[in-house]
C-alpha cells in the first residue's frame, strides 16, 4: 500500500542515491502496461516515489508514445472529499469501499496500520480519470512530497477490472503458463492447486509461468488471449507476456491424471465464481457475463484430475496441441 516503510520496499538504489525511492520533479511519475491497460502516474507537486513492489518491476514502463494511457490518475496531497453523502454500494470488509458519486465513483483505501481511511480516489464513470487525495499523510522530503506508488493493490486491480471490461477483458483468479506462444489457464480459489500444477508446468523445458494468482484475459481479432498480471499469490510469480489461449482447466486433485472436456454450461458454471466482476456496476458486470460466454463457447474447457508429478505436467502441455 501507499507509504509503507523504506525498509519494506525491495533492495538496490534508486537514483537519489536513496533505497528504493525515485525523487520526480511535478508531472509525469511513472506509468505501467498490464495486458494493455496503460496506466500513467501524474502530480502537480514535486514528489519522492517509493518504487513498486518486485513483482510489480516487468509491468512498469516509461511515457508511451502514440495511444494515450487508459487510466491517468492524478496524485493530490490534500484531505479529500467526506463520503458522507454518498451512496456505499460495496464494501470488502477490510482494504477498500466503493462509493456512487454523483455520475463518477469514490474508493476509500484502508491500508493497513491506519486506524482509519487513509486515501480516497475520486473516478470518472468509466474510471479513466482518477484523482487519489493522500490526506496530506506523505512525508516532507528536501521539499518534496514522500509516497509510495499509486500502482499497487488494491486500487490499481480495481482500476483495471473496471477498464478491462470496457475492453473486451476479465480479470481471472487463475494462473495461467505460456509455451510457444500459446497458454493454458487453470481458473480456481486459494487451494485448488493452481501453484502446484503450474510450478510443475514451468519445469518443463519452454514453459514461462505467467502468474500463480492473477491472469487476464482479452478477445481480439484473432481469438482469445491470456496476459500475466503483476498479483502474484504464494509462488510471487508474475511475468509480463501473453499468448493465444489454448485451453481451460480447472483443477481437481486426484490420484490418477485424466482430462474430462466441459460444455460450455458447465465452463461458465465453474468460470464466473472465479471471474473478478463488479456486481455493483451493471454496465460492466454486463460486460463480463457476456465475454465469460463468449469464452466458453470458443476456448475448450476441460476438468483436470492431477497427482503431482511430471505425468500430469505432460497431460495439460498436450492440451496446447488439441486447438
Amino acid at each position: 500500500m501507499f507509504l509503507g516503510s523504506e525498509n519494506s520496499r525491495p533492495g538496490g538504489t534508486g537514483p537519489c542515491g536513496r533505497k528504493g525511492l525515485r525523487p520526480y520533479a511535478g508531472g509525469y511519475l511513472c506509468g505501467m502496461n498490464i495486458a494493455g491497460v496503460r496506466f500513467r502516474v501524474l502530480a502537480e507537486e514535486a514528489t519522492v516515489l517509493a518504487e513498486p513492489g518486485p513483482s510489480y518491476l516487468p509491468f512498469i514502463c516509461g511515457e508511451e508514445s502514440g495511444a494515450g494511457p487508459d487510466i491517468t490518475i492524478r496524485l493530490s496531497f490534500s484531505g479529500g472529499p467526506d463520503t458522507a453523502g454518498m451512496e456505499r454500494i460495496f464494501d470488502s470488509g477490510s482494504s477498500w469501499t466503493m462509493y456512487r458519486d454523483g455520475e463518477g465513483w469514490a474508493v476509500e483505501l484502508f491500508p493497513r496500520g491506519f486506524p482509519e481511511r487513509a486515501f480516497i480516489a475520486c473516478a470518472n464513470r468509466d474510471f479513466s480519470e482518477v484523482l487519489l487525495y493522500t490526506g496530506g499523510k506523505g512525508e516532507e522530503e528536501g521539499g518534496a512530497h514522500r509516497a509510495e506508488s499509486p500502482l499497487s493493490y488494491p486500487l490499481d486491480q480495481i482500476l483495471f477490472l473496471h477498464r478491462l471490461a470496457g475492453q473486451n477483458g476479465l480479470l481471472l483468479h487463475a494462473s495461467g503458463v505460456l509455451s510457444r506462444g500459446r497458454c493454458l489457464v487453470f481458473p480456481g480459489r486459494s487451494g485448488a492447486g493452481k501453484s502446484t500444477l503450474s510450478g510443475m508446468l514451468a519445469r518443463e523445458p519452454g514453459v514461462c509461468l505467467l502468474s500463480d494468482d492473477r491472469v487476464a484475459v482479452r478477445k481480439g481479432g484473432e481469438g482469445f488471449s491470456a496476459h500475466g498480471t503483476p498479483w502474484a499469490g504464494t509462488a510471487r510469480m508474475a511475468e509480463n507476456g501473453s499468448g493465444m489461449l489454448s485451453a481451460i482447466g480447472f483443477l481437481r486433485k486426484a490420484p490418477e491424471n485424466r482430462l474430462v472436456r466441459l460444455s460450455a454450461d458447465e465452463c461458465a458454471q465453474r468460470l464466473v465464481p472465479v471471474s473478478s466482476i463488479p456486481w455493483y456496476d451493471a454496465q460492466a458486470a454486463g460486460a463480463c457475463l457476456d465475454l465469460c460466454r463468449a469464452l466458453c463457447l470458443a476456448v475448450p474447457a476441460y476438468d483436470v484430475f492431477f497427482a503431482p508429478g511430471r505425468e500430469a505436467a505432460r497431460m495439460c502441455l498436450e492440451l496446447l496441441e488439441k486447438r
